[in-house]
């Protein structure tokens, strides 16, 4: 197993003491440019040297074509900006990055077909970027692919929201007890 030393100072303060938080349902949610994908990004990263083969990361957003310009582009400047790149495959088409010590896979699907998520498994983790543009029962689904596992999680990732929508709804309007909203 490889020590990754990554100086603290590459964190967003407001959010590194989440660095090591497994709760079921974490939400980051602030203003453009507030560092909360960034942040979930390097958790994520440094979360793959902890994870074996089997137990992956789905990375979702609505659309599938914004995967690449968003999320995928994100984890993979952090893995060079760290030189952490020597670890990792990746793959643009299919979109996927592999640690290659741990086996542990990051998976990119879009929902705009939310068949594409039912054959997925092996799934540690899964990180909602832009949660706003889903539909409540594409939460759902996702929440079904983890439902009955233990120390699995869902990081949804947004800016804030119209009163109305379901993520203000079901998580904000009442907190859950297995949920963070940061």
């Amino acid at each position: 197993m490889i020590t990754i030393d990554i100086d603290r100072q590459v964190f967003n303060e407001a959010y590194f003491d989440y660095l090591d938080d497994n709760t079921r349902y974490l939400h980051f949610y602030g203003s453009a440019g507030s560092g909360k994908s960034v942040f979930v990004a390097q958790k994520l990263i440094l979360e793959s040297f902890k994870y074996k083969e089997g137990q992956d990361v789905l990375v979702v957003r609505k659309i599938e074509k914004t995967i690449k310009e968003s999320v995928f582009k994100l984890l993979k400047s952090t893995i060079y900006k760290w030189k952490l790149d020597p670890y990792f495959d990746m793959l643009k088409s299919p979109a996927e990055i592999t640690n290659n010590l741990t086996g542990c896979k990051f998976v990119f699907t879009g929902l705009d077909d939310p068949e594409k998520i039912k054959s997925i498994s092996g799934i540690q983790k899964i990180w909602i970027e832009e949660a706003t543009e889903l539909a409540r029962d594409d939460f759902t689904e996702l929440d079904r692919r983890l439902r009955g596992m233990k120390n699995h999680q869902i990081i949804f990732t947004y800016n804030p929201i119209d009163e109305n929508n379901w993520l203000k709804l079901l998580f904000h309007n009442s907190p859950w007890e297995n949920a963070k909203i940061i």
